[in-house]
């Protein structure tokens, strides 16, 4: 299909970048959804328990809002650049869970951690970073956008340069 609409004229970025944007559209509703629901659910279901607050409410829906773009535009970008969606659902699944939990603990990088994804989540959901770390709310949607950034750019590159 690729092929096809390439060979029409049509830009080889305008097509990649419906791509993000048709991931985005078909994944950010799925998890705002998501969020309603467990905040309705953590209302609703809370027995003895106080009710979270509002900020809490937000930040959480904030949150998983800023993994799931995070997360879908990385998908999008890396798959690009590799050229099939197999590898990349195993490169995702290490980075995400194991590698970046990693770099987040290791104190010797010092304030370089703020770069890592995790911590920027972390911090626009107002959960604890790594001791010693003050994460401004600006750094942490700066470092988030970044990624996404540089990962759609990535994608557009691959996209813009393949052979078909």
């Amino acid at each position: 299909m690729f092929r096809d609409l390439a060979a029409t004229g049509r830009s080889r970025t305008a097509l990649f970048l419906s791509r993000a944007v048709g991931a985005l559209a078909m994944v950010l509703p799925i998890v705002l959804v998501t969020a309603i629901a467990t905040a309705a659910g953590s209302i609703a279901l809370r027995v003895d328990l106080a009710a979270p607050d509002a900020g809490t409410l937000i930040a959480g829906t904030a949150l998983v809002l800023a993994a799931g773009a995070l997360s879908t535009a990385v998908a999008v970008g890396v798959s690009a650049v590799v050229g099939s969606r197999g590898p990349v659902i195993g490169i995702l699944l290490a980075f995400f869970l194991g590698i970046s939990p990693l770099l987040e603990v290791i104190g010797v990088l010092g304030d370089s951690r703020q770069l890592v994804p995790d911590v920027a989540i972390h911090r626009i959901g107002d959960l604890s970073t790594p001791a010693g770390m003050h994460v401004a709310l600006g750094i942490a949607i700066a470092v988030v956008l970044g990624w996404i950034a540089v990962s759609l750019a990535a994608g557009a590159w691959r996209t813009k340069t393949r052979e078909i």
